[in-house]
């Protein structure tokens, strides 16, 4: 059985390579372009991996803009499960 590749449009291909580097979670932000690498800032751990990956490897200039997008969503994280805590926080089974 052989894939026909004859269908597939060069800008569909490379949103779907984009998207799959995306999920894989070990994507460099530099592989991604515009929209894709602020999809991917949002998510929390994407400062650090980008901070690591730069120090160990020190591949180009600090990848600042990742690590500064990824800071309000951490707060937000931080902030919603602080209120979500302290609302269910008398609800909480604690005796064993």
């Amino acid at each position: 059985m052989r894939l026909d590749t004859s269908a597939i449009q060069p800008q569909k291909a490379a949103d779907s390579v984009e998207a799959r580097l995306l999920a894989s979670k070990n994507a460099p932000s530099s592989l991604l372009s515009g929209t894709w690498r602020l999809v991917y800032s949002l998510n929390p751990m994407a400062g650090a991996i980008e901070w690591t990956r730069w120090s160990l490897f020190n591949a180009g200039p600090a990848p600042e803009k990742v690590f500064f997008a990824s800071i309000p969503v951490v707060l937000l994280l931080l902030a919603s499960g602080a209120y979500v805590f302290r609302r269910m926080e008398n609800t909480f089974a604690d005796v064993v």
